[in-house]
């Protein structure tokens, strides 16, 4: 009787690892660190960043409030100048504190008025559709192709006359 032995592989002996190359610094400066969080370091241009959107956001909220004072919504335009201002005085007093949490909670509104607002307008929007559609399709009764059981027929075969094959008859099919 014989016995045989083997050595376990390791991973390296199926796939060796990868040699490390050197590189060029300047190279490796201009990598994104995908792995690295936001630090400190670009806190400056992370606040820029924001009160550039919330100047943005005002300016479409005031052009939102214009529109609807024109239109002689005075409380819609009161609530919208008051969103606008609290929102760019957020942003420019604590643009990573509190503007970054009432942007969250603005967003989470949002979020919820669209789910509501999906719910509440295409579902009867579908019914309305397909059922509106449906009756009005149903209510001649109407069968162009016959499609129904006529007990009183005879036969469903439909006879055709025969015509003599012509090249005219190939030609024009239809």
């Amino acid at each position: 009787m014989t016995i045989v032995t083997t050595t376990a592989l390791t991973p390296n002996d199926v796939c060796p690892a990868p040699q490390s190359r050197a590189g060029r610094p300047e190279a490796a400066a201009a990598i994104w660190h995908w792995r690295r969080t936001a630090g400190a370091g670009d806190a400056p241009q992370r606040m820029r960043h924001a009160r550039r959107r919330a100047a943005l956001q005002t300016l479409v909220a005031a052009l939102a409030m214009t529109a609807a004072l024109a239109l002689r919504h005075s409380a819609m335009g009161g609530i919208i100048a008051v969103v606008a201002v609290v929102n760019l005085g957020c942003a420019l007093a604590s643009p990573l504190g509190a503007y970054a949490r009432l942007q969250a909670g603005l967003d989470a509104v949002g979020h919820m008025v669209g789910r509501v607002l999906t719910y509440a307008l295409l579902v009867p929007l579908f019914y309305v559709f397909f059922l509106g559609f449906g009756l009005l399709l149903r209510r001649g009764r109407r069968d162009g192709l016959q499609r129904w059981f006529d007990p009183a027929a005879p036969t469903y075969w439909h006879t055709r006359s025969q015509r003599e094959p012509s090249l005219s008859a190939y030609e024009r099919q239809f």
